[in-house]
């Protein structure tokens, strides 16, 4: 459904634009078609949920192995730069 409003040129006269704005349409939330897709919005969103708390638990672990791996390097480096530790 096409709606379109009336703008106005320099000099006065019409030009007809299509409307970027939604038309005022009345949704009947009783409806089984409408229920169905709620019914399938709260699974979706759900499973979108569960995916991101997925996603952040494997950036956290990641950052904190890098913290991990970088403080082996940086110990790894003063025992054997250290003057008061000798290696057999």
């Amino acid at each position: 459904m096409l709606i379109f409003s009336v703008k106005r040129g320099r000099k006065g006269e019409p030009k007809f634009q299509k409307s970027k704005g939604k038309p005022n349409a009345e949704v009947d939330e009783s409806s089984p078609v409408i229920q169905a897709f709620r019914e399938y919005q709260t699974e979706l969103d759900s499973r979108h949920d569960k995916h991101e708390r997925l996603v952040k638990l494997s950036r956290d672990v990641t950052i904190e192995s890098k913290r991990i791996i970088f403080l082996l390097h940086r110990y790894s480096r003063c025992i054997h730069y250290s003057p008061y530790i000798k290696f057999q």
